[in-house]
């Protein structure tokens, strides 16, 4: 993953992680990747973050908050990218956890391109029968994340059944962002977000 960083088109990016629920809090701050020492830093840093208190699922929040983030940040790069990781539909502004269609998502996603973002992408976790891939799901994962939550060039999503299933699923995603396929226009073969990745939004419910 380093390699993949470093022979970019920039040889870095650099990344922040947010904890999202009804609030939105930086877990932590902006740092730059661009050898195996600012990774496991990063790495680091991750593990050792705490979490907010919980509420609702607040993604059209964190959309509007990412809008700001791409713009007050000290770096510079070529791609603006904001990554979801998350259980299930936005919770309240109109948005209901048994339908896929989000009007609030929507209008956050597309505030976040119109401020600069190059993407939204989205990684979906199954919540037992609320949300996911199989048929007695009251919202499937992927027609929620394609009607209200991706967008922009090269967007994508991905879907973990398991917690391990989301480690491959990060690992998916990180590579796809920073090394896209050759079908990709050109732009979305630069990194990740500020110099590379904007930021991941992680918000798990606590599963009972």
């Amino acid at each position: 993953m380093i390699d993949a960083i470093t022979n970019g088109a920039i040889g870095s990016i650099a990344t922040t992680l947010w904890d999202f629920g009804t609030g939105v809090g930086v877990a932590v701050d902006w740092m730059r990747i661009s050898n195996t020492t600012e990774a496991n830093a990063f790495a680091d840093a991750v593990a050792a973050a705490g979490r907010l208190d919980g509420g609702n699922d607040g993604q059209a929040n964190m959309l509007r908050q990412a809008a700001t983030a791409i713009t007050g940040n000290e770096f510079e790069g070529t791609r603006a990218v904001v990554d979801i990781a998350s259980e299930g539909v936005q919770s309240g502004e109109g948005c209901s956890s048994s339908s896929p269609d989000c009007a609030a998502t929507r209008a956050a996603r597309d505030t976040f391109l119109g401020a600069g973002g190059t993407a939204v992408n989205a990684i979906w976790l199954n919540d037992r029968d609320f949300f996911g891939l199989d048929d007695a799901d009251s919202v499937n994962a992927f027609e929620y994340g394609a009607m209200s939550v991706i967008g922009g060039t090269g967007a994508f999503q991905l879907f973990a059944e398991t917690n391990a299933d989301f480690i491959d699923a990060i690992q998916q995603k990180i590579l796809r962002e920073i090394k896209p396929p050759v079908s990709v226009p050109e732009p979305a073969t630069f990194g990740l977000l500020g110099l590379g990745l904007l930021g991941l939004g992680l918000r798990f419910r606590k599963r009972i």
